[in-house]
């Protein structure tokens, strides 16, 4: 990935599991929300694992929080990016910001 973004004309480099639009199962994950009932249910959302500069290479706005990093890797808590649709169906009113998630990849349920 460093070579490409040393290419001519190349601002930004990033690298995707999954390309953003696709709606496929394989890129989906069952999560929890700690400290909410589950009730026997799962939650199940569409997830993409993604390079630290995806979201600026993709001129992507964060409305809170913060980017992605490449010093975020499997030796630190794992942290994640939800958009408004997420936010909107599972914290109509609350703060998603606020809470802790324990995340399955639907592979290995």
């Amino acid at each position: 990935m460093e070579e490409s973004g040393r290419l001519p004309g190349v601002q930004s480099v990033a690298v995707a599991h999954q390309i953003s639009v696709a709606n496929v199962a394989e890129g989906n994950t069952i999560f929890e929300i700690i400290g909410r009932p589950q009730h026997g249910s799962s939650n199940e959302s569409s997830s993409r694992r993604v390079s630290g500069g995806y979201f600026s290479t993709m001129y992507a706005r964060l409305s809170r929080g913060r980017y992605f990093s490449e010093t975020d890797d499997a030796s630190k808590p794992r942290v994640m990016i939800v958009n408004q649709s997420f936010a909107r169906k599972y914290f109509s009113g609350e703060d998603p910001m606020a809470n802790r998630y324990g995340m399955t990849p639907r592979n290995q349920r």
